[in-house]
């Protein structure tokens, strides 16, 4: 899963933006967290093979006592459904 594939649209405005409809998709929640910017990397590891684009992105902090600021990520894969024949 490319970076550039993570966004912070809604599902719907990407697949609008697509001609597409989000009955064409499934969604799929995924997250990444992780300790000096790599918590984006963990997110597009963690998302299924066959994503599309992630959306909705959101970000919280946790910073424990005593560790470093940890970075959570989530948002909202997008997988193409196929078409049945």
């Amino acid at each position: 899963m490319e970076r550039q594939k993570v966004l912070t649209v809604s599902a719907r405005d990407y697949v609008e933006s697509q001609s597409r409809i989000l009955e064409d998709y499934e969604m799929v929640g995924v997250k990444g967290s992780g300790y000096g910017g790599n918590a984006l990397e963990d997110l597009c590891i963690n998302a299924p093979k066959e994503t599309e684009v992630i959306v909705d992105l959101r970000t919280s902090w946790a910073s424990p006592v005593g560790y470093p600021e940890c970075e959570n990520l989530y948002g909202t894969a997008l997988v193409p459904k196929t078409k049945e024949k």
